[in-house]
């Protein structure tokens, strides 16, 4: 099989983004490419690691969107936790249509998984709205931290440094410190990758969620008051600067800090060093 290359991902990804961002998703399910690290039998490539970061590594280019929580936490804690039937259930209806399963901690309509606040139980919503208890409290949180995605969230990175890349050419600043020291780790990060190991990429799964926050301050000192602005199409008239894709990443991002410390990030930061230990 031929390898696939960053050019061959640059030729695809010109010619279809940006667009809608739905539509967008769907087409990288339909292609499979949501499930670019998951295991052939439920939907995966079968890619290399390095053929994975041929693609992560142009998405980010392009600044293309972050994936949805179907993707970058709900199918990671199936492969690792779910059985059979729930796999072959989920799984394929994510690479259908990734934005439609959501990560949801309160009570709302709509498929995907839910932590309920005042019991702590994980719960799995089919499409009927029907839930079926995943993990009980004590549980949730310890499945939680050991479901990531290495290969999504070393994109979340990427396109962090992208985003921040974009606003310091912009303001025509040198490169700072700060920049520079996120460029190495990611590097660092993509290495990790690479080595295929559970310790590498337990290492991914903690750096990532730990410099979260510190991306997401940066980002949003960067943007000034623009950050404040919402994600809205009619906002452009009134917005010279070109700086709706960093809003958009932004928004993001303030969703996945919120459902940090909604699930309590301390807690995730021990149960990975527990789990790179072992």
């Amino acid at each position: 099989m031929e390898m696939e290359t960053t050019d061959s991902f640059r030729e695809f990804v010109i010619g279809h983004w940006p667009s809608d961002e739905v539509q967008w998703f769907k087409k990288l399910g339909e292609l499979g490419w949501v499930g670019a690290d998951w295991p052939l039998a439920f939907g995966g490539t079968g890619w290399t690691r390095q053929e994975q970061v041929n693609l992560i590594t142009v998405l980010s280019e392009h600044r293309c969107p972050l994936t949805p929580d179907s993707v970058n936490v709900i199918a990671p804690m199936l492969l690792a936790f779910g059985s059979m039937e729930q796999k072959h259930y989920f799984l394929p209806r994510i690479q259908a249509s990734p934005e439609a399963y959501t990560f949801q901690t309160q009570d709302k309509i709509g498929p995907g998984c839910l932590l309920d606040q005042e019991s702590g139980n994980l719960y799995l919503i089919n499409d009927g709205g029907s839930a079926t208890l995943f993990g009980s409290s004590g549980e949730a949180t310890a499945m939680l931290a050991a479901s990531y995605s290495p290969l999504w969230l070393l994109y979340e990175k990427m396109l962090g440094l992208a985003h921040l890349k974009k606003m310091s050419d912009y303001w025509e600043e040198a490169t700072s410190t700060e920049l520079t020291e996120i460029s190495i780790e990611t590097s660092s990060l993509t290495g990790h990758f690479l080595q295929n190991s559970a310790k590498a990429d337990s290492q991914i799964g903690l750096r990532v969620n730990r410099d979260r926050f510190d991306l997401y301050g940066s980002l949003f000192q960067s943007l000034g008051y623009y950050a404040l602005l919402a994600p809205d199409y009619t906002l452009v008239s009134n917005e010279p600067i070109p700086f709706s894709a960093e809003r958009a990443y932004l928004q993001t991002m303030r969703q996945q800090v919120a459902r940090d410390t909604m699930i309590q990030q301390d807690q995730l930061y021990k149960e990975h060093l527990q789990h790179e230990d072992t």
